[in-house]
């Protein structure tokens, strides 16, 4: 018979992924351990056409909430093909702050703030033993005021968006 555990057994792979992963920005190279994860989730798996489509999906990554929608082909192969979006309401800054992992940032140093946040982005591409998906996040700002030990001056009033790939 078919591993009906497959699909939420390919989910949980790329939620490892993301956990497992590497974050490297300028002089910042750490392994990240302290990230948390659960899902709720509606996924609709077809076997015949070796996809899985999820719909409005909430994986959370340290009690920040994502919205997941998309779809998983060749989730019975060795290197299935993921085209996934996903989104955050507006998150507070403050929130944001407390699930930073403190491999990344030590909690004394995180400083305080307030202002909101929006998180979305997207996840295309072959997840294998040698190749990893494209992940896209777009950052929105909205007054963002900020101040932490160390910086030579505070942030008020900052507005934006960001975008970045991996």
């Amino acid at each position: 018979g078919k591993d009906l555990w497959r699909p939420v057994l390919l989910l949980l792979d790329f939620v490892g992924f993301l956990r497992a992963g590497t974050i490297r920005y300028s002089s910042i190279d750490t392994q990240v351990e302290d990230i948390t994860c659960a899902l709720d989730f509606d996924v609709g798996v077809d076997y015949s056409s070796d996809t899985i489509v999820i719909k409005n999906t909430t994986v959370s990554f340290n009690e920040l909430p994502l919205l997941l929608n998309g779809d998983i082909e060749g989730f019975q192969s060795e290197n299935p093909n993921y085209s996934l979006v996903y989104k955050s309401n507006a998150l507070t800054l403050q929130a944001l702050l407390a699930a930073i992992p403190e491999d990344i940032i030590d909690e004394r140093d995180v400083g305080s703030g307030d202002g909101q946040i929006s998180i979305s982005g997207s996840v295309s591409g072959v997840m294998g033993s040698s190749e990893a998906p494209n992940i896209e996040t777009d950052l929105t700002i909205t007054d963002v005021r900020y101040d932490a030990p160390g910086l030579p001056v505070s942030i008020a009033d900052a507005n934006g968006d960001f975008s970045l790939n991996q």
